[in-house]
């Protein structure tokens, strides 16, 4: 088994991540620690996503450009991380890299929703969106002309930076034009100066500020992916025509494409497992045959998964096989790098996080359990409940798991691994 898959990052980003690039491309990620601990260390606090995004883009975009954009913006936000989330629990991608996964997922997913949120600030905020992403100039420099164009003034003219050097600003401005990324500071002035000129079409002015903001993380993500802004201009055209792609088979497809080179792996998969189930009553010599079929499973993805991507499976299978041996406590470490590895990449992950829970109740592990229930309210698998205690990822005083919660999960332990299903030679 690959030790790399220990490390490896999941095909589908994690939203951290995700939150962590929108931030980046819009110059308001600053120096908060908590956005790339986030990015890395998953999603085990299932608030703090909604709080970053309050502090760090929506605070300030209030008192920048208003309360109903900030009120839109986060709505378009909300909306398309619940379609992502649900993207990822129903199409696993358990047989593709990051690598692999990415440029369908930016086709198929990320640049259709990026077109859609650009229509609909257009209608919201009449800009110019068509030469926004034509990919042949910046977009920053498509909103310049944009201004410049609604009152035949060029830029110069039309600004007022009062005692500040206007060769200097005219200088930077141009920079903007060629490619350069202006910081979220330089656009406030920017819009300050504009206004402080009463030249600009007050229609225009009205919508200035999101198409700066928007076009500046356009141009982020151009840098970073190449073509960028002509495939936004692609899915753009392609929303215009009612040509929606269809996510769910394109990833399907990617991800059976890839699969063919484990399928000895996938084979062994349920032998190993017919011996774990925690319910089924077992025969004398069950552990060892449980044993012998483990190791067989993980010798096939040692010879035919040098990438470690089926390694999420035997951390589970282990797990099981523990706690079916009477020592549950050795299990915990294995279900923490298998669920770690299962998100954001299979469909088995809601079953290692139901197994994990029940595991962690039974350890009288209060922190762990609150951390999956931070987790499962993240992906969706269950509601959060209210927040009374501390939170598990910064040991902050917001939610610990009650009483009658653990006791429910002490059971739920009790009923998928029944004594009746431990191995005959277990310890206890």
């Amino acid at each position: 088994m690959s030790t790399r898959a220990v490390t490896l990052a999941p095909p589908y980003p994690r939203l951290g991540e995700v939150l962590r690039t929108l931030l980046g491309a819009l110059d308001m990620k600053g120096d908060d620690p908590r956005i790339d601990r986030f990015a890395r260390d998953g999603d085990y606090d299932c608030e703090l996503f909604d709080i970053i995004k309050r502090e760090r883009l929506l605070k300030p975009l209030a008192e920048w450009i208003g309360d109903d954009f900030a009120d839109f913006l986060c709505e378009q936000i909300d909306y398309r991380q619940e379609m992502y989330v649900d993207l990822i629990n129903r199409v696993p991608l358990d047989a593709l890299t990051r690598t692999e996964a990415w440029p369908v997922l930016l086709q198929h997913f990320f640049l259709p929703n990026i077109a859609a949120f650009l229509q609909q600030l257009h209608q919201r905020w009449p800009g110019p969106i068509a030469e926004l992403v034509t990919g042949k100039r910046p977009a920053l420099a498509a909103v310049l002309e944009w201004i410049e164009g609604s009152s035949d003034h060029s830029l110069a003219t039309l600004c007022d930076f009062g005692d500040v050097d206007v060769k200097l600003k005219s200088d930077q401005i141009e920079r903007w034009r060629r490619s350069a990324l202006p910081d979220f500071g330089s656009l406030k002035l920017l819009v300050k100066a504009l206004g402080h000129g009463h030249r600009v079409d007050s229609g225009v002015m009205t919508s200035v500020k999101p198409w700066l903001l928007i076009a500046r993380g356009l141009d982020w993500a151009e840098r970073r992916c190449p073509d960028f802004l002509a495939q936004t201009g692609n899915a753009l055209s392609a929303l215009q025509i009612l040509a929606s792609p269809d996510v769910v088979l394109a990833l399907s497809l990617c991800n059976e494409e890839h699969a063919q080179p484990l399928a000895k792996v996938r084979d062994a998969w349920p032998d190993s497992y017919r011996y774990l189930m925690g319910t089924m009553p077992k025969l004398p010599g069950d552990q060892a045959r449980a044993a012998s079929a483990l190791h067989a499973f993980a010798a096939a993805a040692s010879d035919h998964d040098p990438k470690g991507l089926a390694s999420f499976m035997i951390w589970w299978h282990q797990g099981r096989f523990e706690i079916l041996s009477g020592r549950a406590p050795e299990a915990m470490a294995l279900f923490e790098k298998a669920l770690q590895l299962a998100i954001y990449r299979s469909g088995h992950a809601r079953d290692i996080w139901l197994d994990y829970m029940a595991l962690a109740a039974n350890q009288a592990h209060r922190t762990r359990l609150t951390a999956l229930i931070h987790l499962g309210a993240t992906m969706l698998w269950r509601d959060f409940p209210k927040c009374t205690g501390v939170t598990a990822i910064d040991d902050h005083s917001r939610y610990l798991v009650e009483d009658d919660e653990m006791a429910f999960w002490q059971r739920a332990f009790d009923l998928r691994f029944p004594a009746s299903g431990y191995f005959f030679e277990s310890t206890t």
